[in-house]
């Protein structure tokens, strides 16, 4: 007989395990052999009531509990190593299943990850409600339970509440200090999700008074080049104000006072000698032209450089001296 069937039956660990599939099913081993001891329809709502039926059996076997596909949702996620880092992992992995849920609140769900190759992660997602409440019966009942495992491909340990069925015999009030353990963790898990929210929070609306501190720099420099667009405007609107005003007082003046008979072809203003080129139907119309701007006290010159009889007009050439 090997040393550990002689200490099973010293202190009495018969071996025992419950699936959880869309069955419930408890087995025992009996010489090595693995029987069914009991079967029991899936039924969400009353798992504690259909095992309280067999509570007296379970409490004599040393338990192992399998949970498989039927009781959860899986995925796989690809992380690169020099994308996230081992502190954000967590996070990446939470951010992930709320994808893979379309959900943004997944309170109600507790997820395990394991990795699966260098990069690759695979995902459980349970309903928590009844993780909870496996672990609470068992508690409860003080079941002597050695490993939770999810059943897949192959199987994973569901080691975050492992520590909640270490058992020793001989200290008293042991299963209170084992549920205060577990709302010890919960609380602790509870801090740390809420943290983690707020962090994700914090980082939202830092990345927003990033981009807006962005927005109101690009509002400034666009305004900055606005103003100097716009001083640049009234610059010229100023210097076309006084280009007008100028035309108007040196030259527009002089053209008003031109007999209808006479037409200007071409003028040319500069330092205040301004020449006109023209033609008129009459050489008399040109003669009473030179007497009126030569009553004009603002022109000090008035010199016809030519008059040249054409066929049917005159053409001249004018030279005009302004103030």
């Amino acid at each position: 007989m090997k040393y550990t069937d002689i200490k099973n039956k010293i202190f009495n660990k018969r071996k025992g395990k419950i699936v959880f599939s869309d069955e419930i099913i408890i087995y025992e081993t009996e010489n090595e052999v693995e029987k069914i001891f009991q079967k029991t329809d899936w039924d969400t709502e009353n798992i504690e009531r259909k095992l309280n039926l067999y509570s007296g059996k379970l409490r004599k076997l040393f338990l192992d509990i399998f949970i498989d596909e039927f009781c959860f949702k899986k995925f796989e996620v690809q992380v690169a190593k020099d994308e996230v880092s081992e502190e954000n992992l967590e996070k990446y992995i939470e951010y992930s299943a709320k994808e893979f849920l379309d959900e943004d609140n997944i309170e109600n769900y507790f997820i395990k990850f394991f990795k699966k190759s260098d990069e690759i992660y695979i995902v459980f997602i349970f309903e928590r409600d009844f993780i909870e409440e496996i672990v609470e019966f068992i508690l409860r009942k003080n079941l002597k339970v050695n490993k939770i495992f999810i059943k897949d491909e192959e199987d994973y340990i569901l080691d975050d509440y492992d520590i909640l069925f270490q058992r020793k015999g001989d200290i008293k009030g042991k299963k209170q200090y084992i549920i205060l353990g577990l709302i010890f963790i919960l609380f602790f898990l509870g801090i740390k999700y809420y943290n983690s929210k707020l962090e994700r929070e914090k980082e939202i609306v830092n990345r927003e008074i990033i981009l807006g501190e962005e927005k109101i720099e690009k509002l400034k420099a666009e305004y900055n080049m606005l103003e100097k667009e716009i001083s640049v405007l009234k610059e010229k609107l100023e210097e076309f104000s006084k280009n007008k005003e100028y035309f108007n007082d040196k030259i527009f003046r002089i053209l008003k006072m031109m007999p209808e008979n006479i037409t200007a072809e071409n003028i040319y203003f500069e330092k205040n000698i301004l020449t006109i080129k023209g033609n008129s139907l009459d050489e008399n119309s040109l003669f009473e032209y030179s007497k009126i701007l030569e009553k004009d006290s603002r022109i000090e010159k008035v010199v016809y450089d030519y008059i040249i009889k054409k066929e049917n007009f005159y053409e001249f050439f004018l030279e005009l001296k302004v103030q």
